[in-house]
């Protein structure tokens, strides 16, 4: 036996819409998690102390151009997962400076352990001849399975301790794949 059921939209028993399809045929989950912030909190950032994967330095973004579910904080710069599923995130980290370096970031929990060294993606920042700062970014991505709860942020590392963060050039996304 077959069915078709008809609905434009579904609801949970309290009202609040949970999916909608148009008369194409297009769905919209317009409750799903889903954020993307940019700018570095207090202006372009030097990683100070900063010599390696083991001291790494943390981002906070301060300006959210989305944050549906209200699921980044501003305060703590993390993403919390409000349910378990599989969430992609992406970022870029741009750095500046005038010696010679090996830039990189990624994502990390709570207590500052990378979820894949595959988020990783490192660059050497070249000293110019005559000393002007250049520029060079990371594109760290992932998908990963998260639990409720769960949190995410964008961590930054140099073998230089004096690296610094180029406030512009930095942004943090992800959403709820399903």
């Amino acid at each position: 036996m077959t069915g078709i059921i008809k609905v434009d939209t579904i609801q949970n028993n309290g009202g609040t819409t949970g999916l909608t399809i148009d008369s194409s045929g297009r769905v919209l989950t317009p409750a799903r998690p889903a954020f993307n912030v940019n700018g570095i909190a207090g202006g372009n950032a030097t990683m100070s102390g900063n010599s390696g994967p083991s001291t790494r330095f943390f981002i906070t973004h301060n300006t959210a151009d989305l944050n549906q579910g209200n699921c980044w904080s501003s305060s703590t710069g993390k993403f919390t997962a409000p349910i378990g599923g599989v969430y992609h995130f992406y970022a870029t980290i741009t750095f500046n400076g005038k010696n010679e370096r090996w830039t990189s970031g990624g994502f990390f929990d709570d207590a500052g352990n990378s979820y894949t060294t595959n988020a990783y993606h490192g660059m050497a920042l070249m000293d110019d001849v005559e000393g002007i700062t250049q520029y060079a970014a990371v594109h760290p991505s992932m998908t990963i399975l998260l639990s409720a709860n769960d949190t995410v942020r964008v961590g930054a590392f140099s073998d230089d301790g004096d690296a610094g963060l180029w406030n512009p050039g930095n942004h943090f996304g992800g959403y709820l794949v399903g």
